[in-house]
């Protein structure tokens, strides 16, 4: 056969590959995808799973001025999540697709001690998509939360996953992938924080998605989960793992004690360690720290020689100080590593980490600890000094 022909008949057999297509393909318009999972544990003992459905047909519908809702929420229970899922196609027309999950949410009762039974399923499925987001539901159930009502043609699982999106310009969530929440489970020198969701006002069922707050997080001990971290004290575990994106951080004016002044972080840059002398541990922490002035209260000239070191060092007060308070509760209060101290001594001195793996939480309670932040005032906005009258 000459070059011409088989060159012919190349692009023939190309071309009848391409225009074949998929045996299995199924029309998406068809499709049942699954926008948000919600687990809760029901009041007979059994495993009560809820999913969110994006409906791609009332999409379309809706683009074209229809006023149906784009998603709706069904349930189903069994012994297990396994056979929860399998339930579900009870009651569903076409079967679920997860490939697309924007959330995970699990209940508090089931994020106490159940966690690694109910996500064992989502680990070994090739089709869960492993970047979805993992939140813990706060005093309310995970199935009340995807059935708050959201405004015409929006997604609630979507909406949920913009807040996320907002919420890390505040750095006041922890933000915990799937695939990232196996990799620390399976750690022995780290444990989970896991971000929060709950409800504006405690213990009231959400009337509407604006009711509902995304802030704070789950730390745990093990598989066991321990305690909460308020929005502020989040922020503060960010800053130890490196994890801060933006906010801002309001301090006491030191040139007008009655005064506030407000950072925008614009930079961070965060690193632990743990130092070994005499077979005893220290923790350090390294933060760095670039930010703009965003607003200052009171008229003080900014100009003056010394006036932004007076600034700076208040900021780095500020951040020594909340760093301080969460590892000391982390020590103190939860007797938990939930930053990874633990995974930096495995990695760097194995031959000590072999001594303290086994007890690992309890050694990391008694370690002191060391903290140095630096902080740079990159510019006060586009004036050096505050607006004031001309008297």
């Amino acid at each position: 056969m000459n070059k011409k022909k088989l060159l012919l008949f190349s692009t023939i057999g190309l071309l009848l590959l391409a225009l074949a297509g998929c045996w299995d393909n199924t029309d998406v318009i068809k499709l049942n995808m699954v926008a948000a999972v919600g687990i809760d544990k029901a009041d007979d003992g059994q495993i009560e799973l809820t999913i969110q459905m994006a409906n791609p047909a009332i999409l379309k519908a809706i683009e074209q001025g229809s006023m149906a809702e784009p998603s709706w929420t069904v349930s189903s229970k069994g012994y297990t999540v396994f056979e929860a899922v399998r339930n579900m196609l009870s009651t569903v027309d076409q079967k679920p697709y997860y490939s697309h999950m924007e959330l995970i949410i699990l209940s508090e009762e089931i994020a106490r001690d159940m966690i690694g039974d109910v996500l064992d399923l989502f680990e070994r499925d090739h089709e869960t998509r492993k970047q979805v987001t993992v939140l813990v539901a706060k005093d309310i159930s995970a199935k009340e939360i995807l059935e708050t009502k959201c405004p015409v043609g929006v997604i609630p699982a979507f909406h949920l996953s913009e807040i996320i999106n907002n919420r890390r310009a505040k750095s006041t969530i922890r933000e915990l992938a799937l695939m990232d929440l196996f990799k620390d489970r399976n750690s022995a020198g780290i444990n989970l924080v896991i971000g929060t969701i709950h409800t504006k006002n405690t213990h009231q069922i959400p009337s509407t998605i604006d009711d509902l707050l995304i802030e704070g997080g789950a730390a745990y001990r093990k598989d066991k989960l321990v305690g909460w971290l308020k929005p502020l004290e989040t922020r503060a575990y960010n800053f130890v793992i490196d994890e801060v994106q933006g906010g801002v951080i309001t301090i006491s004016n030191p040139l007008e004690k009655e005064k506030k002044l407000s950072l925008e972080i614009i930079r961070v840059k965060s690193k632990m360690n743990v130092a070994i002398k005499e077979d005893k541990g220290l923790l350090q922490i390294d933060i760095h720290i670039d930010g703009v002035i965003g607003l200052q209260e009171g008229t003080a000239d900014l100009t003056e020689e010394g006036k932004i070191d007076k600034i700076k060092a208040e900021i780095e007060k500020t951040i020594e100080e909340e760093v301080r308070d969460i590892v000391k509760l982390a020590q103190l209060e939860f007797k938990s590593d939930i930053f990874g101290f633990g995974e930096i001594i495995r990695r760097k001195n194995l031959s000590y980490w072999k001594k303290v793996k086994a007890d690992w939480n309890s050694e990391f309670t008694k370690m002191p600890l060391e903290i140095n932040v630096k902080s740079v005032v990159i510019r006060s906005g586009l004036i050096k000094n505050p607006n004031k009258p001309i008297r």
